[in-house]
């Protein structure tokens, strides 16, 4: 990236995280969340390889989520969720109704796809876990990133990483973070786990 891009992301960004000390609210201010908003989201922000971003699974605490990639042109932050009441707390113009999986068909390829918190709240079975990482690997373009956010209780985890390895994933740097795996302070030891598509 020249400098004058350089300079023009890191204005974007600093326009952006003055805005949103402004307008979030309600924010939820556990570990896990301070990870996401002040270190993943930053680097994807400034990363000029990103240019399109799924998040799935919205709530009135992700509601100010699209405003952070706003001052980037560049980037699309599209949203999913299936609930009905979901829709207000969503991407305007860019949320889907819908399981997230729903979407392979239509809206490929992503550059990121996080899936934080869905596992364990929507989906459930090892079936589903199954097919929403098969989804995700087909949405993504080759280099794409996958971001699992993960509840991980000691013996038992929402959802079972290595299996997302072996399912043609390879592991990568969280952004902002620089390791595959990060066990936040959150007393459910919320977890983040980076993929890329190789």
């Amino acid at each position: 990236m020249g400098s004058t891009a350089t300079v023009r992301t890191r204005a974007g960004w600093a326009l952006s995280a003055l805005y949103l000390r402004r307008i979030a609210r309600p924010r939820l201010m556990t570990p896990d969340r301070v990870v996401l908003e002040e270190r993943i989201f930053p680097s994807l922000y400034r990363d000029p390889s990103v240019h399109r971003i799924l998040f799935v699974g919205v709530s009135e605490f992700t509601s100010w989520y699209p405003a952070i990639f706003r001052t980037r042109r560049d980037v699309a932050f599209e949203t999913a969720d299936p609930r009905s009441d979901a829709a207000r707390y969503g991407a305007r113009g860019a949320h889907w109704q819908t399981r997230f999986e729903e979407l392979r068909a239509h809206r490929p390829p992503y550059d990121v796809i996080v899936l934080n918190g869905i596992f364990e709240y929507g989906t459930d079975d090892e079936d589903e876990k199954r097919t929403s990482i098969a989804a995700a690997r087909e949405m993504l373009r080759t280099g794409g990133l996958l971001l699992l956010g993960y509840r991980d209780r000691g013996p038992v985890a929402d959802i079972d990483v290595a299996a997302v390895g072996a399912s043609g994933f390879e592991e990568a740097p969280i952004p902002g973070v620089g390791r595959a795996r990060y066990r936040t302070e959150h007393p459910n030891g919320h977890t983040y786990a980076a993929f890329s598509k190789p």
